[in-house]
């Protein structure tokens, strides 16, 4: 029983096309999982983000409401916790809500008025 060339090449070109498609799938299903992971990814941060902000609002209130040394510590750390994620006009306005429970403490109303009644 003697092997051809013929055989040969069809043997190592179907290894080739094998392996090329072997490949293909693997690149293809890598991307679709990075991109899974991604969409996962930001829809975690969002989430962290709202509770973030949650607790920052309930420390802040807490504060305004009983301007105790504890709750300006929470409300102080709440803030400084958001801020870290916050960016744009969002982070502007927790950098002023920063300030005035700094500056304005123990003066609770000041945190608790709108920012357009601050101007």
């Amino acid at each position: 029983m003697s092997i051809s060339w013929g055989e040969i090449g069809v043997s190592a070109f179907s290894v080739l096309a094998s392996a090329g498609v072997s490949v293909y799938i693997s690149k293809r299903t890598a991307k679709a999982e990075i991109e899974k992971l991604r969409a996962i990814w930001a829809h975690e941060k969002e989430a962290a983000c709202d509770s973030d902000f949650d607790a920052m609002v309930a420390a802040v209130s807490l504060y305004a409401k009983y301007p105790a040394p504890a709750n300006f510590q929470s409300a102080t750390n709440a803030v400084g916790i958001y801020r870290a994620k916050a960016t744009g006009e969002t982070a502007e306005k927790v950098d002023e809500l920063s300030r005035l429970i700094v500056r304005e403490c123990p003066n609770r109303a000041a945190v608790s008025r709108p920012a357009a009644s601050r101007n």
